[in-house]
């Protein structure tokens, strides 16, 4: 089985794998804005900039139920972005009960 298959086999349960940074930010880590993130083929053109939350963060739901038509990137939608940004780590920066807020870092040169 690929990578893409096994994580989104496992559904919303291999969120639990991305750390939790809160206000944490590692040294050596950017983050980096929504607006440069490579959108992937698979989203509309303003799928990326509709998401209910601040422009540096990506809103993802976490309860496994969430739609695409929602304020909240779908797992499988989120899938499709971390694999469009391979060279980014994920972290989760706030989480509520359904949907959690996910930062893209870029290491530091």
């Amino acid at each position: 089985m690929n990578r893409v298959a096994g994580i989104k086999s496992e559904g919303a349960n291999s969120l639990r794998s991305i750390p939790n940074f809160g206000n944490y930010r590692p040294a050596g880590w950017a983050l980096v804005p929504r607006a440069e993130l490579v959108s992937p083929e698979s989203f509309g053109p303003y799928r990326l900039a509709n998401l209910g939350c601040d422009d540096d963060y990506v809103f993802v739901d976490s309860s496994g139920f969430g739609g695409k038509n929602e304020p909240a990137l779908a797992f499988d939608e989120f899938v499709d972005l971390v694999m469009a940004n391979p060279k980014l780590g994920w972290a989760i920066v706030e989480a509520g009960q359904f949907q959690v807020v996910v930062g893209a870092f870029r290491r530091e040169s």
